[in-house]
């Protein structure tokens, strides 16, 4: 894990981006490559009255445009054929599973209850609806807060003073605990165009370490993977009470190949883990069941959904409007989905034999400080051609380069005859430029200056060689630990 990397994406090129801003990105990326014009916005413009969620928007909001003029709106892994009403009903547990059930889709039985409903009285009418249980706030999100397979009024209780004290929900959904294989899916259109079967976070004995070693351990691993790297396993009271109910503690040693589950959900958010499936592997029913629920919706273009299957039948447990994607493009196990292609696909057909070079990228760092410094309301990338494959060079130079306003030079040349690349010093005293361009002449031209050199340096040799790495847009001075 970590180092399974999809071949059209490089840790380079996603170096520092967290959370929802990947999924925003690896989009924006998708379509940008195919020769779209890219635009990134502070605000969400006038133009479109797409639905922002969360507290955060900065670097979220994007436009895609085609040379034709035509021109879609996104946030983060949402575009705007995706309705606003569709995302206020996703958004509501209770109201997803009436729109859900009118529309003959299975779901698990269950009981909304809001700020009105003491816990007794949760408590009453759950027992109705009969143990095993599933408790969850209405209206939360990333697996926060949800307690699968409550078999006891004691859990139950702590459940409901867990989502209504710790984490300050007063509405929670009850239902019907349903027991089998776990399903995250992407449905684009009428097509499910990704699959992953979703484990709860679990740690494998050897006999020698203790649950919180392996868990450690795991941990670790989890920090080399983009989708995983803030989704850690936490070692909290949840986690502990869990243990508990085999009469183990963080500081047990299991036995080799000893399994134990740390919880009884699967989201990745918590810990859990995911497998890519092909889509021979995929229970038939569960096809349907997410075709169905997709279409029950006014206007859903494309969502995620977690399905579960119990003695081959489908129950569908959640839709998500603004589905991350990334646990299907950096999976646990199993090959990479590009579910972003299938989205551009969706938005702008025309474009699906236009793929620029998977190798080059833009700086979305820099796009997202931009904003962040309100030092422009919005940021357009520079287009691509799509289908030109770029002239690309890397130079070694030596002689008195360093500490001679070498890179700064370099640069200033690279932005007047529109070169792309970077430019670093190296440990031996050489200064490392990569170069490239869709103009041969401008390429020409640099290298001159390249030999001309800065006011103070004296260049002695340049050695031209192939460059067959990632190669980002604009031109930038790196720093030589990079």
């Amino acid at each position: 894990m970590g180092e399974n990397f999809p071949n059209w994406l490089t840790k380079s090129m996603i170096k520092g981006i967290r959370s929802f801003n990947i999924d925003s990105y690896l989009l924006a990326l998708e379509g940008w490559r195919r020769g779209l014009k890219l635009t990134w916005y502070y605000d969400t413009p006038q133009e479109t009255d797409i639905k922002l969620i969360g507290f955060n928007s900065i670097g979220k909001i994007y436009s895609l445009e085609s040379k034709e003029g035509k021109k879609h709106y996104f946030y983060r892994s949402r575009g705007d054929r995706v309705s606003n009403k569709a995302v206020d009903i996703a958004s509501n547990k209770d109201e997803t599973k009436r729109i859900l059930i009118n529309n003959g889709v299975n779901v698990p039985i269950g009981k909304d209850f809001n700020k009105s409903n003491s816990k007794t009285e949760i408590i009453e009418q759950s027992q109705k609806i009969g143990f095993p249980l599933a408790i969850k706030p209405t209206q939360g999100s990333l697996g926060n807060g949800v307690f699968t397979d409550v078999n006891r009024e004691e859990d139950l209780g702590y459940a409901i003073d867990y989502i209504r004290n710790e984490l300050e929900y007063n509405d929670v959904l009850i239902e019907k605990h349903i027991e089998g294989e776990e399903y995250r899916l992407y449905v684009v259109g009428k097509e499910l165009v990704a699959c992953t079967l979703k484990e709860a976070p679990n740690v494998v004995g050897n006999g020698k370490n203790s649950i919180k070693d392996l868990i450690e351990q795991k941990n670790e691993l989890r920090k080399e993977n983009p989708h995983l790297s803030r989704k850690l396993i936490k070692m909290n009271e949840q986690l502990k009470k869990q243990l508990g109910k085999f009469n183990y503690s963080l500081d047990t040693v299991l036995e080799n190949n000893e399994k134990v589950y740390l919880n009884t959900v699967a989201n990745t958010s918590v810990g859990g883990e995911s497998t890519n499936l092909e889509m021979s592997q995929i229970p038939v029913k569960v096809k349907e069941e997410a075709i169905k629920a997709i279409a029950s919706f006014p206007n859903l273009g494309h969502a995620g959904l977690d399905i579960i299957v119990k003695e081959d039948q489908a129950y569908v447990i959640e839709v998500n409007t603004t589905a991350s994607f990334l646990q299907h493009i950096f999976p646990l196990k199993g090959e990479p989905i590009n579910v972003c292609s299938k989205i551009i696909d969706y938005y702008f057909p025309e474009t699906k034999d236009c793929l620029a070079n998977e190798k080059i990228y833009f700086n979305y760092k820099k796009v997202s400080e931009i904003l962040k410094d309100r030092l422009s309301q919005s940021v357009e990338i520079t287009t691509l051609e799509a289908k030109v494959e770029p002239m690309v060079k890397r130079y070694i130079i030596s002689g008195k380069v360093q500490g001679v306003g070498f890179r700064e030079y370099t640069r200033r040349e690279a932005s007047r005859y529109q070169i792309n690349g970077y430019v670093k010093n190296l440990k031996n005293g050489n200064v490392v430029v990569i170069a490239w361009t869709t103009n041969k002449e401008n390429l020409l031209k640099f290298e001159k200056k390249l030999w001309k050199g800065s006011k103070k340096s004296s260049v002695e040799q340049i050695k031209e060689l192939n460059w067959d790495k990632q190669l980002n847009v604009g031109f930038e001075i790196r720093k030589s630990k990079d």
